[in-house]
């Protein structure tokens, strides 16, 4: 949801994923923060008290603008990866359910890490395509 940029259109677009049920719990929400955008990193982190996601990471550069603005409730569930973005430690950050399952909603703005992100995701092997045997 890097397009919907602002904190209305990126709640509104959570309600809507959440209504459908496509997002499954537990919910990781991922702000891309950007040193030009220090005020949306902070509306974003505050953004998070609406939402409640188990776990909020942060990417990108001035990540402490997002991390002042999380509700003091939930500021444990925070994990700061700043900086070049480490595809490892992002992926050990992503809360996962008993089940292995889990969503993750990306917010605040795509270009600088976000992009990143997106494209390291992409280059991930994808498991195998199973065929029924009936």
């Amino acid at each position: 949801m890097f397009a919907a940029n602002d904190p209305e259109s990126t709640l509104m677009n959570i309600g809507l994923l959440r209504g459908r049920g496509l997002i499954s719990a537990p919910l990781t929400i991922v702000i891309n923060c950007r040193p030009d955008r220090v005020e949306r990193n902070g509306q974003m982190g505050e953004l998070t008290g609406k939402v409640r996601p188990e776990r909020i990471v942060l990417i990108g550069e001035q990540t402490h603008t997002a991390r002042a603005r999380v509700p003091r409730d939930i500021a444990d569930r925070v994990v700061d990866l700043g900086g070049a973005l480490d595809l490892d430690a992002f992926l050990g950050a992503v809360a996962i359910g008993p089940a292995g399952v889990g969503s993750v909603v990306t917010v605040g703005n795509i270009h600088g890490q976000g992009e990143v992100l997106l494209h390291r995701i992409a280059e991930l092997p994808r498991p195998p395509v199973r065929v029924g045997s009936g």
